[in-house]
């Protein structure tokens, strides 16, 4: 870190998946050794892995959740022992590469009113192909969006730095100062769509998100919990739903009811169906029942951007 000499607190949350938390540390001590605070939160895993940590990195922070936290969980909990003037947030299943924070600090420096600046991300396998390179405003009535470089051969096509609609929670850096003024992560999620509703606090708080694509961190999406399993079917869709509530206006919210209740909540059940998908078809269901049933749901209100 030679261009910027605040101190940097490095996030990262650790559940079933030691090995890859190993990986992980390893990579950021190649390029910074005690130059940053490392603090590893453990989501109640089924084998601590403090003791393998402290073995090989003493210096490491590791917390030790009785309970699982979930993502924004976490996350906080670590920010609230964290020391840094510059937090960055990163998925344990990444891999550090060379410049990557200087590169995103200096975006603070260089560009006024930013709150969070993400890197360019990069699939782990197949190397080389581009996972996110910032993304999309939301469709007001699917709430879907598109992650600009999805899976395209990284040929330098996105080697900029431009604001971006919202943050991939995978590698987020931000100051202390935009979370003491915005707020900590909505923790009502658990899983999924966090990063989302964070990011719309921060434009709401008035700051900017930038993709800074001159820097970039390697990823292993999903190794934690499965490409695809009907944990990750509840959560993405109750959390879609529940992100539509708490930042889209009701006008939008009611086409949106309409697109998902007549297109896309059927359409689902149905490809479950025909694969033989049975616990998707039943998770599917769920996370809609639980915005019928839970009173989190009931007490959402509306925050405009």
């Amino acid at each position: 870190m030679s261009s910027n000499k605040s101190k940097v607190s490095i996030i990262a949350i650790n559940y079933n998946s030691t090995a890859y938390t190993m990986d992980f540390i390893a990579s950021i001590d190649k390029y910074h050794g005690k130059e940053v605070e490392i603090i590893i939160v453990d989501n109640a895993s089924e084998v601590s892995p403090k003791e393998e940590i402290l073995t090989k990195f003493p210096d490491v922070v590791v917390l030790e959740c009785e309970t699982n936290l979930g993502f924004a969980g976490g996350n906080n909990l670590g920010y609230r022992h964290a020391s840094g003037d510059f937090i960055f947030f990163a998925n344990n299943d990444t891999l550090f590469t060379a410049g990557l924070l200087d590169g995103l600090m200096q975006v603070f420096q260089d560009y006024p009113g930013v709150g969070l600046v993400c890197p360019k991300i990069k699939f782990f396998e197949p190397y080389g192909l581009i996972q996110y390179a910032g993304s999309t405003p939301l469709n007001p009535w699917t709430a879907r969006n598109s992650t600009y470089g999805a899976k395209e051969k990284d040929l330098g096509q996105y080697d900029k730095t431009y604001e971006t609609a919202f943050p991939h929670g995978a590698a987020m850096m931000v100051p202390r100062a935009v979370i003491e003024k915005a707020g900590m992560m909505p923790e009502d999620y658990f899983l999924y769509y966090e990063e989302l509703d964070w990011g719309a606090m921060l434009k709401r708080a008035g700051y900017k998100l930038i993709y800074n694509g001159k820097v970039e961190i390697i990823h292993r999406e999903s190794s934690s919990i499965g490409k695809s399993n009907p944990f990750k079917t509840y959560y993405m869709n109750r959390n879609r739903i529940l992100f539509v509530k708490r930042n889209f206006p009701k006008i939008h919210q009611l086409f949106f009811s309409l697109y998902f209740g007549l297109l896309a909540f059927p359409k689902g059940l149905l490809v479950f169906a025909l694969k033989g998908e049975w616990e998707h078809c039943k998770a599917l269901w769920s996370a809609v029942r639980w915005h019928f049933k839970s009173p989190l749901s009931r007490a959402v209100k509306y925050e405009s951007v």
